[in-house]
């Protein structure tokens, strides 16, 4: 057995929609500037056709369902252009992804190691300056103010716990902003939630207490530590 079916043993098989969503989570945290890389990915989609590109984003339309937004390749992943493609995500029948040894700690759901970060380890100030940018972006998404706060009590300054909160800050926000695009999710969050903590923990766990959602992770243990996206919303939705 070749190195990359071992590492394929250690990926859970899944369907498309948790794919599509750890995906446009992924390019949400290169976005914030995570060492990491967006694959290119074939979309196969009902019909028969196929779509070859970098997927950009995935959201909820209250009216009219979820939807994916691609930066189509053009046939030439090595010079793309400057072309789009929307679609439906319950379009998408199988997803083939180029080079999935580059993100196989994603499709483990962290069993196997990320490659190595070649990026500098953000810092306190850097990492608080992105909670405050995530803050507002959220507050003005659901129309209410929701601060966000980081308990630095208890969070050692190494470099896996820094990346790891950094990860945990880019992941809830994908997780929130997923839920105020439906109008139950917008809802719950304007009436229970007026603050969301980020916090190191013993394990994974969310909890709302008197408005305030708190959000944790074993931040020491890096990226085995780390939530996945679609296990994240579920656990705040539950909590709503």
């Amino acid at each position: 057995m070749i190195a990359f079916q071992e590492t394929l043993l250690q990926c859970s098989a899944q369907t498309v929609q948790p794919l599509l969503e750890k995906l446009a989570a992924l390019t949400s945290r290169v976005k914030a500037g995570a060492d990491e890389t967006v694959p290119l990915v074939t979309l196969h989609v009902a019909g028969g056709h196929a779509i070859s590109g970098w997927i950009m984003r995935l959201d909820n339309d209250p009216k009219y369902g979820e939807g994916l937004l691609v930066h189509a390749s053009g046939g030439r992943p090595d010079q793309p252009g400057l072309d789009a493609v929307y679609l439906s995500s319950q379009s998408v029948v199988a997803v083939y992804i180029h080079g999935a040894n580059t993100i196989a700690h994603v499709l483990s759901n962290n069993a196997v190691p990320p490659p190595p970060s070649t990026q500098p380890v953000p810092s306190k100030l850097e990492i608080q300056r992105s909670a405050d940018a995530s803050s507002k972006e959220l507050s003005t998404a659901i129309g209410s103010t929701l601060a966000w706060e980081i308990q630095w009590d208890g969070l050692a300054d190494a470099p896996e716990s820094m990346r790891a909160l950094q990860h945990l800050l880019t992941d809830g926000f994908a997780s929130l902003r997923a839920l105020s695009q439906d109008a139950m999710g917008k809802e719950a969050l304007q009436q229970s939630v007026q603050r969301v903590r980020f916090q190191n923990g013993e394990g994974q766990s969310v909890v709302l207490n008197a408005g305030t959602l708190v959000i944790s992770a074993s931040l020491k243990e890096g990226f085995r530590g780390r939530w996945q996206v679609p296990a994240l919303r579920s656990a705040i939705a539950a909590r709503l």
